[in-house]
């Protein structure tokens, strides 16, 4: 399906066809996209394997986006991932496979009702591997998170929750090397400090590792934790 950013719908695609016209509902189309910006046949979009090969029809309002200055750009054929960003008119669209698709209204209990922008960088930054940070009670385990494990890139990598922060060398490789490029989860709800050894392996390319956090509450925002540019949940 494809997610209409900023406004919480979703636009089914027809399973059936290889080939979809994208229109606002003027002609014949298979794809809907009721707005104003969007013309009676907008686009064309094909599936190739795990991509989606977005073309406009002529309208030459079709949009890349550059992920380098967060801009999006005029372009008439698009390839786009699971993830991915991309614009018909003034509607922005994301892609979105069966799991990031069952995640979304797990995201939107824990964000709250009307949370569309939230949910929208959740998903960007869980596409991504960016840093997450989540604020849940002691007593509460992280469902959450394993939800978006298992809705992720790294999905196919370990899950693995911290509840003992390593300080020595030794420990910090032994636990990153048996995070193994997958989601570690370092819970902080104790009340302590991860090391700056431990977090610049966290970020290091040498161990590949999607880091988050987990803090109590009201625990506020640890600089170290920040300079990781972390996405808070």
């Amino acid at each position: 399906m494809l997610r209409r950013l900023g406004e919480g719908v979703h636009v089914r695609l027809p399973t059936e066809l290889p080939e979809l016209r994208v229109g606002n509902g003027s002609c014949d189309v298979d794809v809907l996209i009721d707005h104003p910006s969007i013309a009676p046949l907008h686009a064309t979009i094909e599936r190739l394997d795990e991509v989606l090969r977005v073309r406009d029809a002529g309208t030459g309002s079709s949009f890349e986006f550059d992920p380098r200055n967060e801009r999006f750009a005029p372009r008439a054929d698009i390839v786009v991932n699971v993830g991915e960003p991309f614009a018909l008119g003034h509607v922005r669209l994301m892609p979105l496979d069966e799991r990031l698709a069952n995640l979304v209204p797990v995201l939107e209990r824990a964000l709250g009702d009307r949370s569309y922008v939230r949910v929208d960088a959740a998903l960007t930054a869980i596409v991504n591997a960016r840093p997450l940070c989540l604020e849940l009670p002691a007593s509460s385990t992280p469902d959450l998170l394993s939800a978006i494990h298992a809705a992720s890139p790294r999905r196919e990598y370990p899950f693995t929750l911290v509840t003992q922060l390593p300080g020595s060398p030794e420990t910090i490789d032994a636990v990153c090397t048996a995070g193994a490029c997958g989601m570690i989860v370092i819970d902080l709800r104790g009340g302590g400090q991860p090391t700056g050894d431990l977090l610049y392996s966290l970020g290091s390319r040498h161990y590949q590792l999607w880091p988050c956090f987990l803090f109590a509450p009201g625990a506020g925002d640890p600089r170290s934790v920040a300079e990781l540019n972390a996405h808070w949940l």
